[in-house]
């Protein structure tokens, strides 16, 4: 199952648009582990700057791919190991001071290992919540990708 959100019914070429117009990729992961009882659950971070609870998403690097890029993210900005599943879709937004438009690609990530001390540490709240919670505290676009994850990881357990 792959899912793509988009603010515009209307794709525009990238290849049509000035290079400074055209999207910025981001890789995305959805966390997420299982407790003691199989109820799934959800790492999020908090933002930087505003402070909006969000999945950790970055910059596509030129020399990795999309998915070890998004993987990569997980790391540096909450402090998260894990096996990296198939995209599970796709959601743009535009970013606020540059208002420039960010293409983020998404996959879920089962998480392994949660290290104490990662890069952004020092700047970045995480916090493990019950899936249910995390959809609530989530924009719009990255919520109805989790609740895709939870519905497909639900149909595979039973």
């Amino acid at each position: 199952m792959e899912i793509f959100i988009s603010e515009s019914k209307t794709r525009i070429s990238e290849s049509t648009l000035p290079k400074f117009k055209k999207p910025r990729k981001q890789g995305a992961v959805i966390p997420y582990m299982f407790d003691d009882k199989g109820n799934i659950l959800i790492v999020l971070i908090k933002s930087k700057h505003g402070g909006n609870w969000g999945l950790p998403k970055g910059a596509i690097e030129k020399h990795l791919t999309n998915k070890k890029s998004a993987k990569m993210e997980a790391l540096e900005e909450a402090g998260l190991k894990g096996k990296m599943g198939m995209k599970i879709g796709e959601y743009e937004y535009v970013k606020g001071l540059t208002e420039r438009k960010q293409h983020v690609r998404v996959y879920p990530m089962l998480v392994k290992k949660m290290l104490k001390t990662y890069l952004e540490s020092k700047w970045r709240i995480r916090e493990v919540m019950p899936a249910h919670k995390a959809i609530k505290k989530l924009k719009k676009k990255q919520s109805v990708l989790v609740k895709a994850l939870v519905l497909e990881l639900s149909k595979q357990r039973l």
